[in-house]
């Protein structure tokens, strides 16, 4: 993504930011810490990348977090739905 004129950062996407953020958490792929977090937007979570990115890690931290994710979203009655979910969040959202 450009950020300013000629100069580019790269953005992750919110389900690798959320297993890039329990990898450098230590215990971050426990459900409590899960849970703390109240993570806000889950509608935004694409579970078949999120468990995809989990699987390609080969790290079980990263699998137990995505299940843990999906189950926090599951308790609270979320649905991902790709034709309406795809937007950005508006400014000031937070994921």
């Amino acid at each position: 993504m450009e950020v300013l004129t000629s100069q580019h950062a790269f953005v992750a996407c919110p389900e690798k930011a959320i297993l890039d953020l329990v990898h450098l958490t230590p215990g971050g792929d426990h459900p409590a810490f899960l849970a703390e977090l109240r993570l806000q937007n889950l509608h935004h979570i694409d579970p078949d990348t999120l468990l995809r990115l989990a699987a390609q890690s080969r790290k079980p931290k990263w699998q137990r977090a995505a299940d843990g994710i999906l189950d926090l979203r599951t308790a609270e009655g979320i649905d991902y739905h790709p034709e309406t979910d795809n937007e950005s969040p508006s400014e000031g959202e937070i994921l």
